[in-house]
C-alpha cells in the first residue's frame, strides 16, 4: 500500500482499516469520531485523512448509513480498480464495471504481497480494540 499507492501515516491507517473491513465483505462506515481514537489521533486529521484518499480515487463515499440507534453516519469502500492488480487476487468477472470488482479472496496460509511486503491474512468478523481497552495485554 505504501509504495503502490503512495500512502503514509494516517491516510495508511484509514485506507488499511476500510481495505480490512472490504476485504472482509463487511462495510464500513465508522465514525471519524471513533476512528480517530481507535487509531490515536485527532479529528483533524483524520479528515484530512479521508479527503486525501477521495482525492486520489481510492475509496469513494457509498451514502449515508443509519445505525439502529438512530447515529448517522457515512459509508465508505475502497475503490477496487486502484489496487494494484497483483493485490487484488484472481480476475474479476469480465461483466463487473471497474468500481464494483470484488474484493481479492484470502485463503488461510495464502500471502499476498504489496510492494511493501505485508502480507494479507484471513480477516475475522470482528472489532479489534485498542492496547489501552485489552486486559491481557501488558
Amino acid at each position: 500500500m505504501m509504495k503502490e499507492l503512495g500512502l503514509s501515516g494516517v491516510p495508511l491507517l484509514v485506507y488499511a482499516r476500510i481495505y480490512g473491513f472490504n476485504s472482509a465483505n463487511l462495510e464500513f462506515f465508522e465514525s471519524k469520531t471513533h476512528l480517530a481514537d481507535f487509531l490515536s489521533t485527532t479529528d483533524r486529521s483524520i479528515y484530512r485523512a479521508f479527503k486525501e484518499l477521495l482525492d486520489k480515487g481510492l475509496i469513494k463515499d457509498e451514502g449515508p448509513y443509519r445505525h439502529p440507534a438512530g447515529i448517522e453516519t457515512k459509508r465508505y469502500s475502497v475503490v477496487w480498480s486502484s489496487v494494484p492488480a497483483r493485490a487484488r487476487g484472481p480476475d474479476p468477472d469480465e461483466t463487473s464495471p471497474p468500481d464494483k470488482l470484488s474484493p481479492p479472496e484470502i485463503l488461510s496460509g495464502q500471502r499476498q504481497v504489496w510492494g511493501d511486503e505485508t502480507s494479507g491474512r484471513h480477516l475475522t468478523n470482528c472489532q479489534p480494540i485498542r492496547k489501552a481497552d485489552n486486559e491481557d495485554f501488558r
